[in-house]
């Protein structure tokens, strides 16, 4: 089984995305669009973020999520799409909710069950 060193929650909406590493602290809001990838590039590189070594959880939302599943497929980033109810039970009651916010709790989620998740599959199978 393979061991990532970085989890990273996506929060994912029709227009932005929310990215969060809750172990680094650290966050980043950018376009669902190449030119938000290419953000998100820099961005990791800038945070010594080796993507080959990362794992993106991200809510399943029905369709958001696809273009940046194609970016994560594009450069061999390993992704989870999770149901957005499988996230909200694991966490218990929480108060508040914003993008960033839920971006650290997919996070968190990914952090606490990293021996058991499994990479979804690639779109074209």
């Amino acid at each position: 089984m393979k061991r990532w060193n970085v989890i990273l929650g996506v929060d994912v909406s029709k227009l932005t995305l929310d990215v969060s590493s809750a172990f680094r602290g650290i966050h980043l809001q950018i376009n669902n669009n190449r030119q938000g990838f290419a953000f998100f590039m820099k961005w990791c590189k800038n945070h010594r973020l080796d993507l080959q070594s990362t794992l993106v959880v991200m809510e399943h939302t029905g369709g958001y999520e696809h273009q940046f599943c194609q970016f994560c497929e594009s450069i061999n980033v390993d992704y989870l799409r999770v149901s957005g109810l499988e996230i909200k039970n694991s966490m218990g009651i929480v108060r508040g909710k914003t993008d960033k916010d839920d971006s650290y709790r997919i996070s968190k989620y990914g952090e606490q069950r990293v021996d058991e998740l499994i990479p979804s599959p690639r779109l074209n199978q």
